[in-house]
C-alpha cells in the first residue's frame, strides 16, 4: 500500500522505486473549475499489470489522458522510464514506448483490418521521398515483416479470419480486438488501456486475459482501467482505487476489499 504525504519511507519510494517504470507524481487537472484531478500520485512497477478502478468521475480516463500526453496536467509529473515526460505530446510519449487504446474504439472505418495495424507501425522505411526514390528493394523487406507481425497479432487475437474486411464491419468486440492489437504493433514498453473488456463477450474477455497475462509474462508493463472486478481480481499484480481526483489505496485486490474506506467509496456502490 502507498504510505502517506507524512510517511517520508513511502514519499521516497514513491519519487524514487526501485523498479518503477512509471511514475504519476501530484497529478492536478481542472476543467471549468471541476477538479478531475486533485493530486494523484502511484507508481507501476516493470512487468506488472495494474489496475486502476474507481466510480464514475473518480478521474481514471482524465489521468490515463494527462499520462498518454492527450491532455496537459494543470501541474504534477509523469515520469517514463526514469524521464519526466510532462507535457510532452501523445505523438512523442508513443514513440518512447508508451501506448494507449482508447475508452470508445477508434479504428479506421475504410481501411481493412490488416491496413488499421498496419497505419501502426512506427518509423516505416517506405515512407519517405527518400525512400520511393530508392525503390522496392530498399522498403520492400521492412513493410513484409510488419505484414507478418501483424498477421501474427491477428492470429492471438481471433480476427485472422477478418483482416480483409473494413474496420466498419466488425463487431464491437471486434473493434475492440483490433485496437489492442494495432496498440501493439507500435512496439510499446507500457500499454495504458482503457476499458478493454467494454462491448467483449465473457467468452472472448476470458481469451483477452490470457493474451494479457501473456504479455505481461514476456516483459511488458500494462496499465488498464477496468469496471469489471472480476477481470481486475484475475489480471492485477496492484490495483490503484481513485475517488475524487486522487489516488484513495493501493494495493492487491485482497487487500483493497479490506479497506474500509475504498469499500465505502466504491466497492459497496
Amino acid at each position: 500500500m502507498i504510505a502517506s504525504e507524512s510517511d517520508p519511507a513511502g514519499a521516497d519510494r514513491r519519487v524514487q522505486p526501485a523498479a518503477g517504470i512509471l511514475e504519476v507524481r501530484d497529478l492536478h487537472k481542472d476543467f471549468g473549475g471541476v477538479h478531475a484531478l486533485a493530486g494523484a500520485s502511484f507508481y507501476v512497477e516493470q512487468g506488472t499489470i495494474t489496475g486502476l478502478i474507481g466510480p464514475n468521475g473518480a478521474g481514471k480516463s482524465t489521468l490515463i489522458n494527462l499520462v498518454s500526453g492527450f491532455t496537459p496536467p494543470g501541474s504534477g509529473q509523469v515520469v517514463y522510464d526514469g524521464e519526466d515526460i510532462t507535457g510532452h505530446s501523445a505523438h512523442q510519449i508513443a514513440r518512447l514506448g508508451l501506448v494507449r487504446t482508447f475508452q470508445l474504439s477508434s479504428e479506421f472505418a475504410r481501411l481493412t483490418v490488416i491496413e488499421n495495424l498496419l497505419t501502426a507501425v512506427p518509423d516505416q522505411r517506405g515512407s519517405t521521398v527518400l525512400a520511393a526514390l530508392r525503390g522496392k528493394r530498399y522498403w520492400r523487406r521492412a513493410e513484409e515483416e510488419s505484414v507478418a507481425r501483424a498477421r501474427e497479432f491477428l492470429g492471438r487475437f481471433g480476427l485472422t479470419d477478418v483482416e480483409d474486411l473494413y474496420g466498419a464491419e466488425l463487431s464491437g468486440g471486434q473493434k475492440r480486438l483490433l485496437e489492442i492489437s494495432r496498440a501493439l504493433m507500435g512496439r510499446p514498453r507500457v500499454l495504458l488501456l482503457d476499458e478493454p473488456f467494454a462491448g467483449v463477450n465473457p467468452t472472448l474477455a476470458r481469451e483477452v486475459e490470457d493474451i494479457l497475462r501473456a504479455l505481461r509474462d514476456e516483459g511488458m508493463t500494462i496499465v488498464l482501467v477496468e469496471h469489471e472486478m472480476g477481470a481486475i481480481d484475475r489480471l492485477c499484480d496492484t490495483v490503484v482505487v481513485m475517488a475524487a481526483g486522487t489516488v484513495l489505496a493501493e494495493g492487491s485486490m485482497a487487500e483493497i476489499r479490506e479497506n474500509q474506506e475504498v469499500v465505502d467509496a466504491y466497492l459497496a456502490g
